[in-house]
């Protein structure tokens, strides 16, 4: 069984790297595992639990039921670790404040939830950027890089619908950019058992796949900061604070082609998800602890393993205190104080005179 401490006295559990790039205060649980995302309500949300079950489901390997998603709390059970307590089921239409939820498929809670690409951490804007830099090189491999240049008679095909307005901020007059560029199309984040057809290069390489854009808000779309929810009547959904002050509309506005782009949005928005959603959990920075404790302490043990760990002094401070608390609680579990039910020894639990 596991050990209890409450979330409150442990905000290592909250301090991962991702987590706090994206100052996240919102984190989903799988059930018996660890977490699985992690986002700031203030950037993304509010969202209700249909949106965020879906979005989580676009990205599943498996999938056999409906996801149901639940209020938790954390109990740890060691060092770095923790398992989500389910309390009461969040309503359907209860906006996601900030805090823990726990997420599973309700027939089989003992399945992991995982994606195809994670870890993730490549934006189109990372891509573009060594892109360029190895158009550069002499030696480069031109024949993939070449895939993102634009081809004369599609650009001119397509800076023709809507009168070449920006997509997003129209009257305004954008340029012609890739929604989903074709040298990504390694990285897909659809499964290939989910794809109508085999998809190549040159499925990408079409003009359903240019949209007008203004510079600026092609940056941040090329960045990942904001995508398109097809499924949700095209709407737009920002993922990153440097598209909140951009002007954009709540949905699309003009379907491009009549839907003949829903493709590329939704791969467009899968990767945006599987970017600024997916991942978070602190173990994965930590990594695995090989300590030794010969001639060492506990303390000094840990610390010495943390050396080399790129990690914030402040965090390895809370990883430390981590290792010790636990080691406290497996003593005090060891001499019959201590109680499973909510982290408490039994001095603790005693009435007060």
């Amino acid at each position: 069984m596991s050990t209890g401490i409450r979330v409150e006295e442990c905000p290592l559990a909250h301090s991962s790297t991702l987590s706090q790039s994206r100052s996240a205060d919102t984190f989903i649980w799988w059930s018996g595992r660890g977490l699985i995302a992690c986002f700031a309500s203030s950037v993304i949300g509010p969202i209700t639990p249909p949106t965020l079950l879906r979005w989580l489901d676009m990205m599943a390997t498996y999938r056999f039921d409906e996801m149901v998603l639940m209020h938790a709390t954390l109990r740890r059970i060691r060092p770095v670790m923790w398992s989500p307590d389910e309390k009461e089921q969040v309503l359907h239409d209860e906006l996601l404040r900030p805090g823990d939820y726990v997420c599973r498929f309700p027939a089989n809670d003992t399945l992991p939830f995982s994606t195809a690409n994670l870890p993730f951490d490549c934006s189109f804007g990372s891509h573009s950027h060594k892109f360029w830099q190895d158009l550069n090189e002499k030696d480069a491999d031109r024949t993939l890089l070449a895939l993102d240049i634009i081809d004369d008679s599609l650009y001119r095909e397509a800076s023709k619908c809507d009168g070449g307005e920006c997509a997003f901020t129209g009257p305004r007059i954008g340029n012609v950019h890739w929604i989903f560029p074709p040298s990504l199309i390694s990285t897909m984040t659809t499964p290939a058992a989910e794809r109508l057809f085999v998809l190549l290069e040159a499925d990408f390489q079409e003009s359903h796949n240019l949209l007008n854009m203004e510079d600026d808000i092609y940056q941040l779309w090329h960045q990942n900061a904001f995508s398109v929810d097809v499924d949700d009547d095209y709407r737009i959904r920002i993922f990153d604070k440097k598209a909140m002050n951009a002007g954009l509309p709540s949905h699309l506005k003009h379907i491009p082609a009549g839907g003949a782009s829903d493709l590329y949005f939704h791969e467009h928005f899968r990767h945006t998800l599987t970017l600024h959603l997916c991942g978070g959990d602190m173990g994965e920075n930590v990594g695995h602890m090989d300590y030794n404790l010969k001639d060492n302490t506990l303390t000094a043990a840990v610390r010495k393993c943390l050396e080399e760990k790129k990690l914030e002094e402040g965090v390895k401070e809370l990883i430390v205190r981590d290792y010790e608390e636990y080691e406290l609680e497996k003593r005090l579990k060891a001499a019959n104080v201590w109680s499973e039910d909510d982290g408490e020894t039994e001095e603790d639990c005693e009435p007060a005179e």
